[in-house]
């Protein structure tokens, strides 16, 4: 049975120690110190069949950013069919501060 993965990325020993702890009881977790392993983790996730369902991603990191991450996560799912991505309106409770 595949669980809840949880993908930390984050350069600070500090930080990803607390999410892993914070986030433990919710699924299984990897976490990685670089974009760079960041990308590869994602990719081995769906080439296997059992993807990431939570990332929670560091902008300010070395070998690759996180904003780097993020916009080639973005292109490997618009050019490969992984993700239906739809544009959804927030909700009427959500206000803005």
């Amino acid at each position: 049975m595949k669980t809840n993965r949880i993908l930390i990325v984050d350069d600070s020993v500090t930080t990803r120690y607390i999410l892993k702890k914070n986030f433990a009881p919710y699924g299984d977790y990897q976490a990685v110190d670089n974009g760079l392993d960041a990308l590869k983790a994602f990719r081995l996730g769906h080439s296997e069949e059992d993807p990431f369902k939570l990332m929670t991603l560091d902008i300010d990191m070395p070998v690759m950013e996180g904003k780097e991450v993020l916009s080639a996560i973005r292109y490997l799912e618009e050019n490969n069919g992984i993700l239906d991505r739809q544009i959804r309106q927030p909700d009427a409770s959500v206000t803005e501060i």
